[in-house]
């Protein structure tokens, strides 16, 4: 079950990819483009053992990770 965390509207461009992490959402040109992304919004601080994504409204939403027994 997801849950929104941040909204922030983020309107996706095609051909970025879209990643969260220091505590932002940055993206980057798909393909070999070296350099640091660019830094889309802030999201605050993200806590470890959640899984956090961009959602299709452009919002930062969050689901628990399952652990799997081996």
């Amino acid at each position: 079950m997801k849950t929104k965390v941040v909204r922030l509207g983020i309107k996706r461009e095609p051909g970025r990819i879209y990643w969260i992490a220091q505590n932002a959402v940055w993206s980057k040109p798909l393909g070999k483009t070296p350099g640091p992304g660019r830094l889309e919004a802030k999201t605050g601080p993200i806590d470890q053992g959640v899984l956090y994504f961009l959602d299709k409204d452009g919002d930062v939403s969050s689901a628990s990770r399952r652990r799997v027994k081996r």
